[in-house]
């Protein structure tokens, strides 16, 4: 059973346990908690794997790591995750994490943790891996003519018995809509993006201020990406 804790300046994600191999007696086995708010979870071979959104909305202090560094609870025990399991996403920064916990259902213990600054908003996941999707804006200037488009971010990590791999990155051009654009076969990732682009030209006044003026109509399409395990595009096909 799962709980989101949100309250101001804090939100958490707890995980009830219990057993039910005897329907009558129903066994509570404890609890489990994250920080961040749920965003997906998977059960694979005996391990749990949640993945929680850690947003931060107040200065750190630095006698305090709780106030910038993801933790966890199995019970009343907290814990930091440690500085080898967090990382950084490529490009724009948001001032949150992607938190991903694996818990043992027969011990409710963690068994490996990781933290992704940057965000993300879609889950994807496999057998063998697991993928989150953020989207970032980038922009392409040419003389004064300014081209801004979306691309999609994809962090990798692969399970294997309730162990996190290290997280590998990859970019497609485009936003996915949601997870059921994305798809693995045989140790490929393949994903569906919508490509959305939008110029501008950047006028330069008298008293040296700039200002961007429309130019053309969004250019809407959509692309097809296969990417192998270390989430390098092999193929695709874009304009459709």
């Amino acid at each position: 059973i799962l709980e989101d804790r949100m309250y101001p300046m804090m939100e958490d994600t707890v995980v009830y346990y219990f057993d039910v191999s005897e329907p009558s007696n129903p066994k509570d086995l404890g609890s489990t908690e994250q920080n961040g708010y749920y965003l997906s979870s998977r059960v694979v071979e005996g391990s749990l794997y949640l993945v929680t959104n850690k947003y931060y909305y107040s200065e750190p202090r630095e006698e305090d790591p709780r106030t910038y560094i993801p933790s966890y609870k199995e019970g009343d025990k907290e814990s930091i995750i440690e500085e080898k399991d967090l990382s950084i996403a490529p490009g724009e920064l948001e001032a949150s994490y992607i938190v991903i916990c694996a818990f043992n259902l027969e011990s409710q213990k963690c068994t490996s943790s990781k933290a992704i600054l940057g965000g993300g908003r879609t889950v994807y996941a496999s057998k063998d891996n697991i993928y989150i999707a953020m989207t970032k804006w980038k922009e392409e200037k040419e003389n004064n003519i300014i081209t801004a488009s979306e691309e999609t971010v994809i962090i990798g990590i692969s399970l294997n018995n309730g162990v996190l791999g290290d997280p590998i990155t990859g970019t497609v051009p485009g936003y996915e809509i949601n997870q059921f654009a994305m798809d693995e076969h045989k140790g490929y990732l393949r994903i569906v993006t919508t490509e959305n682009s939008e110029t501008y030209e950047e006028v330069i006044y008298k008293d040296g201020t700039t200002a961007r003026m429309w130019k053309e109509d969004n250019k809407v399409s959509n692309g097809i990406y296969v990417l192998d395990k270390n989430l390098k595009v092999v193929g695709g096909l874009s304009g459709l």
